[in-house]
């Protein structure tokens, strides 16, 4: 499993105070925070800057005002994996909606990057037995955010080796998929990324599972 980061650790604890902080709570409050300085698969944690890092956010997450402009991490994990098959409408079970609540994702130097793991699995309803290369070849799967497709060379692909992923599920051999756009392409508030396979099915063809929505706001050159 890949060991978070402190600086990752500050992203996200940025964008869960944003995400409630835009529905009007009162306050955010973090328990044993920073708890996993303690833990020993992350020793890197006690250096001073990340020590530092982890720190500093407490001072940021308390208002909207303080997180302006402050770069975070989006993670959307429950619900996932979904499954994607050959024909079937990205409708029908092959869409993810998730919520940004961030008003900073309409400035002019901000940028999204959407990511999450892809892997093709044997399709539980073939009858013939057979085991799918875990890499799909490029342009058979089709992204849409709120509707609109995602151009193939802005998708990015890198292949990971066999790994247990933070989330927990053990995969073997998959693909770490990453698109950045423009922020503003994103709705303040749901947003939908939607999947497909617009091809007759074949029974060769496999199940794709989708794991780990993470969308990263960043701003100017980072």
């Amino acid at each position: 499993m890949v060991a978070e980061t402190a600086d990752i650790s500050a992203k996200r604890i940025r964008a869960v105070a944003q995400n409630f902080l835009s529905q009007g709570v009162d306050g955010v409050y973090f328990f044993n925070h920073p708890c996993h300085l303690e833990n020993p698969k992350n020793r890197r944690f006690k250096h001073p800057a990340n020590f530092r890092t982890l720190n500093t956010v407490l001072r940021e997450a308390g208002s909207q005002r303080t997180l302006k402009g402050a770069a975070k991490q989006f993670t959307f994990w429950p619900g996932l994996p979904i499954s994607v098959e050959s024909s079937r409408p990205p409708e029908f079970h092959q869409t993810i909606t998730f919520n940004i609540l961030d008003p900073d994702i309409k400035k002019a130097d901000a940028k999204a990057i959407l990511r999450f793991r892809q892997i093709a699995e044997r399709n539980p309803h073939a009858i013939r037995a057979c085991r799918p290369n875990p890499f799909l070849p490029a342009g058979v799967m089709k992204y849409y955010l709120n509707g609109r497709e995602i151009p193939e060379k802005i998708v990015r692909k890198t292949r990971r080796p066999r790994e247990r992923i933070p989330s927990g599920f053990l995969l073997r051999r998959h693909e770490l998929v990453e698109i950045a756009l423009p922020a503003r392409e994103l709705a303040l508030g749901e947003n939908r990324l939607a999947f497909h396979i617009p091809r007759f099915p074949k029974a060769s063809d496999p199940y794709v599972y989708i794991h780990e929505l993470e969308v990263d706001v960043v701003f100017g050159t980072a």
